[in-house]
């Protein structure tokens, strides 16, 4: 099965790719940053968790900076 909900996850086989580029610009640049920064703490299921625990926290910061760049 491969889709893309709402929260910008993209499934495969019931597993679920994170996609850090938050705004669909096709970069993960300081746009992404700044809605990881803006949605800081717990926050439920919010597109900024790509850890998916619940909170945006440092594991979400450091997968935006792994993954910076343009995404074409």
């Amino acid at each position: 099965v491969i889709g893309r909900n709402a929260a910008r996850r993209t499934f495969i086989d019931n597993r679920i790719v994170v996609q850090p580029d938050l705004d669909g610009n096709r970069r993960v640049d300081v746009l992404d940053l700044l809605s990881i920064i803006d949605a800081w703490g717990s926050c439920g299921r919010c597109v900024e968790d790509l850890s998916g625990d619940g909170s945006v926290e440092v594991m979400d910061l450091l997968a935006i900076i792994d993954a910076w760049g343009d995404h074409s």
